[in-house]
């Protein structure tokens, strides 16, 4: 039996025992393997897939038609990554998962996780995958990091190993939300480091959950580039607008 059947008869088997539920509005939902499926349909008609016409660099989607081109932003302070690919525009029930899942909600990574990883076709080919770190401290508190509970449906989509080690951050930086772009850069100014032995010479994927002003990427991509990285692509489950 093939490696890629194995997986959706367990989550078939977790289905029937624990039924799945929307991650947004935790209503009852039916078994599926198809990401947007695993919202409600009420909710899954509300999403807001990231499409062109979008930023190739960041990832940030435009009003209209047209095609891919870079934003204001990217040609004023091109960022230390490549590329950056986003499932959802953050907002509604999207948003609504996102926050249910960083606020102890680690179940919601299968759901979340999934729909990440139909990225998978969209990403260039990398050699290992990490996610943005959380302080020590940050991680102790919460218990876990989303981001590497998104990582890791995403490297075993695209067949690439996962790093958790390697990439630290070694300042527990105040809460971005309230910041301003240039506040935020500002908090996360040498807040990464990453280690040459992981990362040199390697294609890495960076995974997060949300990218806002794209503060967390650039400035662990930096690190990453200081480290050696030949290529940083990143792949986010929501693109702030």
């Amino acid at each position: 039996m093939s490696a890629i059947v194995l997986p959706h008869l367990w989550e078939d088997l977790c289905g029937l025992i624990w039924p799945p539920r929307c991650p947004a509005c935790d209503v009852p939902c039916a078994p599926t393997h198809e990401p947007v499926l695993a919202f409600c349909e009420l909710c899954a008609e509300a999403l807001v897939p990231v499409t062109s016409p979008r930023c190739p660099i960041c990832a940030l989607p435009f009003d209209g038609v047209g095609p891919d081109h870079a934003c204001g932003e990217c040609l004023r302070s091109p960022p230390a990554f490549d590329s950056a690919f986003a499932a959802f525009e953050y907002g509604g029930p999207a948003a609504t998962a996102c926050l249910r899942f960083k606020a102890g909600k680690a179940h919601l990574a299968r759901p979340l996780g999934q729909i990440l990883a139909s990225l998978a076709a969209d990403l260039p080919q990398v050699d290992i995958v990490a996610p943005v770190p959380l302080h020590n401290r940050r991680l102790a508190r919460r218990g876990y990091n989303p981001s590497a509970l998104l990582a890791a449906h995403l490297a075993a989509a695209i067949g690439a190993p996962l790093r958790t080690a390697g990439l630290w951050r070694t300042r527990n930086t105040p809460s971005q939300t309230q910041l301003n772009i240039n506040a935020r850069k500002k908090n996360l100014e040498g807040a990464f480091l990453a280690d040459e032995r992981t990362f040199g010479g390697l294609r890495v994927l960076l995974v997060d959950d949300v990218l806002t002003t794209t503060a967390t990427c650039r400035a662990a991509s930096r690190a990453l580039r200081q480290a050696g990285a030949a290529q940083i692509h990143v792949a986010c489950l929501l693109r702030a607008t």
